[in-house]
């Protein structure tokens, strides 16, 4: 009896011992064989079906993409899971990157696990927009810059952090109230905007780019705005014409005037009318121009005539207050060397009819010129005499040659013996607005 039940409790161990082996069967490795879909956007969230053998329902599985979790894992059959595609590992740069996928039965042994890969990858797709990073000129910038200001630039740039489609969305130009016209292309990661027509000096540019796509359809989430200035230059006073130029052109340049109104091309028609190669209608390349400006042609603010056309003898002028006697006696020997541009009241104007004498004297009246006299007299030869079609109390600007010479008493209206500074006229301009019709009753015979 008790040989039986010995033979019984042997039989019974080795039945335990064969059972515990074969139980490794009992939670065998999963068998993946298929996948749909095969891909998805890198943000995650796909839902997959992955298809095989032997998932374990009783205790789920593992799935990972690319070593990363995935969620909403579910086992309805041993033969089908159902999970969700996390995102990628660094969504912004996973897009076209491919992945393994692998599954595990969570009832194997964790020392014992194994992760069976699907045979198929899984490829991230491209969910995230495009981002701009830099544009050219950069937001902000003032260009200063340039050969001329009429054609500073025609392009800016638009730099992505991942190649778009330069044919969607669009690139909005303002300059003030108007739109600049103009043609998006681009290669790559840069769209390039070219404008129908070149942006110009003294303006300020403002860009709004809006819903351009990747090369997923991805589309910028907001409208990127950026702006820049292109400084305008300095205020000229003598211009030199270029090819192609028209007084209409002249007069629209931002250093000019910056206005293409008719009554800026009438001023340098009026101030430069009386030069023997000036024709309106003919300029020719690299002829000097005068540009009047000033309170006495209605600029509020801007610089007198006299100061223009004191450019145009640079090399020889000099301020008024150095030209003394004792200055042509010392430094020029009474040579007429010095040009002086200035401006005064005319306080009257002697005709003088003499078969000796050739010149009219003009008198001006202006305080603010520091010469060694009380007033600036003028001597204006008799071939000008019909120019002077402006009577007392006109402004006018004078362009002369300095001499010495004997002085005019103002109250007796006579020469006097002492040598003073004589100004020679070259030319004469009464100022617009300001001159008073021309009258005999101002002539002191």
């Amino acid at each position: 009896m008790n040989r039986f039940k010995g033979i019984a409790l042997t039989f019974s161990l080795v039945f335990v011992v064969v059972w515990l082996a074969g139980c490794a069967g009992c939670n065998p490795p999963p068998l993946p064989s298929g996948m749909t879909p095969t891909s998805g956007p890198e943000t995650g969230g796909t839902l997959v079906k992955i298809t095989g053998e032997d998932f374990d329902m009783k205790n789920g599985v593992i799935v990972t993409f690319g070593g990363k979790s995935a969620q909403s894992i579910n086992v309805p059959s041993k033969t089908q899971v159902t999970c969700e595609a996390p995102a990628g590992e660094a969504p912004a740069g996973m897009a076209g990157k491919e992945v393994e996928v692998k599954v595990a039965n969570k009832g194997q042994p964790e020392e014992k696990r194994e992760q069976i890969t699907v045979p198929q990858k899984f490829t991230y797709t491209d969910a995230t927009p495009p981002e701009i990073t830099t544009t050219d000129p950069s937001d902000n910038e003032i260009i200063s810059e340039y050969e001329d200001s009429m054609q500073v630039m025609n392009s800016l740039s638009i730099t992505f952090n991942e190649d778009v489609n330069s044919g969607t969305g669009s690139v909005f130009i303002t300059s003030g109230t108007s739109e600049i016209s103009g043609k998006a292309t681009g290669s790559g990661n840069t769209i390039t905007f070219t404008a129908d027509e070149h942006m110009t000096a003294g303006n300020a540019y403002s860009i709004t780019v809006s819903s351009i796509e990747d090369a997923a359809g991805n589309a910028l989430t907001t409208p990127y705005k950026f702006s820049f200035t292109i400084q305008a230059p300095d205020k000229v006073k003598f211009y030199q014409v270029r090819p192609g130029d028209t007084l209409p052109a002249i007069a629209v340049r931002p250093e000019v005037y910056g206005n293409s109104d008719r009554k800026y091309q009438l001023r340098l028609v009026e101030a430069n009318q009386d030069y023997y190669d000036f024709n309106p209608n003919r300029l020719f390349v690299g002829q000097q121009l005068i540009v009047p400006r000033g309170k006495a042609w209605g600029d509020e603010g801007a610089e007198e005539l006299h100061t223009a056309i004191s450019d145009a003898f640079t090399d020889n002028f000099k301020p008024l207050g150095e030209i003394t006697v004792d200055f042509h006696r010392e430094e020029m020997q009474g040579d007429y060397e010095a040009f002086v541009v200035t401006e005064g009241t005319v306080e009257y104007i002697k005709k003088i009819e003499s078969e000796k004498a050739f010149s009219d004297l003009l008198i001006l009246n202006d305080e603010t010129l520091p010469l060694d006299a009380d007033a600036i007299t003028c001597w204006i030869p008799q071939t000008m005499r019909e120019t002077i079609d402006f009577g007392k109390g006109s402004i006018v600007t004078v362009i002369c040659r300095t001499s010495v010479g004997k002085g005019y008493d103002r109250e007796k209206k006579e020469q006097t013996n002492e040598d003073r500074v004589m100004l020679n006229v070259l030319g004469i301009f009464a100022i617009p607005g300001l001159s008073t019709p021309a009258d005999e009753s101002d002539l002191i015979a």
